[in-house]
């Protein structure tokens, strides 16, 4: 999204303000309160999938944390269980859930003669209450904030509870201790990422989730080092994680954040209402059967001590549901060139084998227009994400009138909105992935499916707001906007997030406009990383930290957002946190002025009277190159 485009970059504008709103559906304070309520949802949801897995071998034993990864499959570090086929070693995983039961190391990818990735490990074990399964996401980024789940030696060791398990007497789980922190660096060795975090993990994280803000898991918390007075955290990316899981026949939930899609995660759970607000969270079962001062059958100990391993790299069997396997008539009829089979076959495969899905996806697509749209969301969330495929195959489907005559058989109205949502979205924030925008377009297509789909409600709100495609309403976008968020959508926290900032609409409120711009720069919207990087860049509601305004400025540049591109300009112009280098700023303005950022036009206009013609033409290789990126 593009806010300000037609604005100054550091002065407000004085405008006329509208009518002040009477009444609105939803307030601000109804907003805040959602946060909070999807916060106490997210935290219920990591309690039920982070284990405590309790080790013990012939020569000691130790603890570590690990995450359920699919039903009755538990992902730790290698480092905590030890390898395979190690003698006399019992492993206990539970949480206040779980009642303690003993698991079963099926695969092992670690050597304990190297101090770097992979150091993963896979357990089975058999669940005896209802658990939820987690979720991955593969777009973890520096500046992103996270959140540390698990049970760190550092709190637990002085439970009561760890003591009693040590002493063969089960009166409970140690609880699930969490921590905040920000992402600080990813690197690469050999192709392999570790992730350097702020949040403070100690020797019992090992192999507890890493999560963002929306609860998906970003990495597993693996190594901590600390040198005088700096701790260093350290997890392993979620590439590699779910290279190993895959590797043993375990298909990992994944939310691809191209529009923070998020799958049915808690499709396993109660639907509790929460206020007016309907949250998807974690049972709460009953109490572990097992008597208080009885311990489980076959629960024994050794004392606590560092755990012992050999020195090989082993990998055993996994297994998972298929998730939906075709009937003999639906394969049947797929073969035979049914374009309706062959659209359902696809649609039941993709959420376990999306390339298969996409082989039937593809013959349906050459008949049909639900073929189209159906591989067009396969490219969406496969590993391998097109965008651009996906774009023109939507735009060929909700192009043709025929569209409009689908049936619910196929697809139904709330999922065809959805999907037509991914649509909008690419018309109106496509550029960073060679879209033109097309805000005619655009206006046609958002309220089709605004009813239904908080996403499209937020890009109708933007176009109102800016009078782009339809005439302007400042007080419909607001509203729009409000309810939209409380529906869950990132695009209009964002969207609010602007308006508070700019106060044409409601009052200027600075805390309230980070608010709004912090919760959806973390959902990666473009449009809030380049208002964060406005934040920080001028100390307008907080201190002035060039760090973090270059690092949301280079988020948002590399989405082809305007504001993003002129912060960054900014920054290289003054030889702030980054060398100072003209060429490169004069790019980035070149790029932000296109779009009709007023600030971004007058600092080229002056920096242009100053510049040779060798400086020039670098800016010119610069915009190129980042062009080239957008649209590979």
């Amino acid at each position: 999204m593009s806010p300000l485009r037609f604005f100054y970059a550091f002065v407000l504008i004085a405008l006329t303000l509208p009518t002040p709103l009477w009444a609105s559906p939803v307030t601000t304070e109804d907003i805040l309160r959602s946060f909070e309520e999807r916060n106490k949802a997210t935290a219920a949801y990591m309690e039920a999938t982070t284990m405590f897995v309790l080790v013990g071998t012939e020569t000691g034993g130790g603890f570590g944390s690990g995450l359920v990864v699919a039903d009755g499959y538990i992902l730790s570090n290698g480092h905590v269980t030890g390898l395979m086929g190690e003698r006399g070693r019992t492993i206990f995983v539970m949480n206040d859930r779980q009642e303690p039961v003993e698991a079963e190391l099926i695969a092992v990818a670690y050597n304990p003669k190297r101090a770097d990735p992979p150091d993963l490990a896979l357990l089975r074990y058999t669940p005896t209450v209802k658990t939820p399964v987690i979720s991955f996401s593969n777009q973890g980024k520096r500046m992103d904030r996270v959140f540390a789940w698990g049970y760190p030696d550092l709190v637990i060791s002085a439970d009561e509870n760890l003591s009693n398990i040590l002493n063969d007497e089960y009166t409970g789980a140690p609880p699930v201790v969490y921590t905040e922190g920000t992402v600080n660096a990813i690197t690469s060795n050999d192709g392999m990422q570790t992730m350097f975090h702020s949040a403070r993990i100690s020797g019992g994280n090992s192999g507890g989730p890493l999560v963002n803000s929306n609860g998906d898991v970003v990495g597993i918390n693996t190594w901590t080092k600390s040198e005088s007075a700096t701790n260093v955290n350290i997890a392993q990316t979620t590439n590699l994680i779910l290279e190993f899981l895959r590797a043993n026949n375990i298909t990992p939930i994944i939310n691809t954040n191209n529009k923070h899609f998020r799958p049915n995660l808690y499709a396993q759970m109660l639907s509790v209402d929460s206020g007016d607000i309907e949250y998807q969270m974690a049972e709460a079962p009953q109490s572990p059967s097992t008597d208080a001062n009885t311990p489980p059958s076959g629960f024994s100990m050794p004392s606590l001590a560092f755990l012992q391993t050999t020195d090989l790299l082993s990998q055993g069997q996994g297994t998972s549901d298929n998730g939906g396997a075709s009937t003999s008539e639906l394969m049947s009829l797929a073969k035979a060139g049914d374009p309706k089979a062959q659209y359902k076959l696809g649609m039941e495969l993709v959420n376990t084998d999306v390339k298969a899905a996409q082989v039937w996806l593809e013959k349906s697509a050459k008949q049909s227009i639900y073929g189209k749209i159906g591989l067009a969301f396969s490219y969406l969330v496969d590993d391998d994400v097109q965008m651009s495929k996906a774009f023109h195959l939507f735009q060929e489907a909700f192009s043709n009138p025929q569209v409009a005559t689908l049936t619910a058989e196929l697809i139904s109205p709330t999922d065809l909105d959805f999907y037509r949502s991914f649509y909008v979205m690419f018309l109106y924030d496509g550029e960073h992935i060679g879209i033109a925008r097309d805000i005619d377009t655009c206006a046609v297509q958002a309220p089709l499916c605004s009813d239904t789909d908080a996403d499209c409600k937020a890009y109708l709100a933007t176009l109102l707001y800016y009078g782009e495609g339809i005439d302007a309403n400042e007080k419909q976008a607001f509203t729009l906007a409000q309810e939209a968020v409380k529906e869950g959508s990132v695009t209009a926290k964002s969207l609010l997030g602007w308006m508070y900032y700019m106060g044409d609409v409601v009052d200027e409120d600075l805390k309230l406009s980070y608010t709004f711009a912090e919760q959806a720069a973390e959902g990666n919207d473009a449009a809030a990383q380049g208002l964060l990087a406005f934040l920080y860049h001028s100390g307008a509601g907080v201190d002035v930290d060039y760090v973090k305004a270059e690092g949301w400025a280079r988020r948002s540049a590399e989405q082809a957002n305007e504001f993003g591109q002129y912060i960054l300009a900014l920054l290289y112009l003054q030889g702030d946190v980054v060398e100072k280098n003209t060429g490169l700023a004069l790019a980035y303005l070149t790029l932000s002025a296109e779009k009709g950022l007023v600030g971004a036009q007058e600092e080229l206009e002056e920096l242009e009277k100053t510049l040779n013609s060798t400086e020039k033409r670098e800016a010119k290789k610069h915009i190129k190159a980042m062009r080239d990126e957008w649209k590979s």
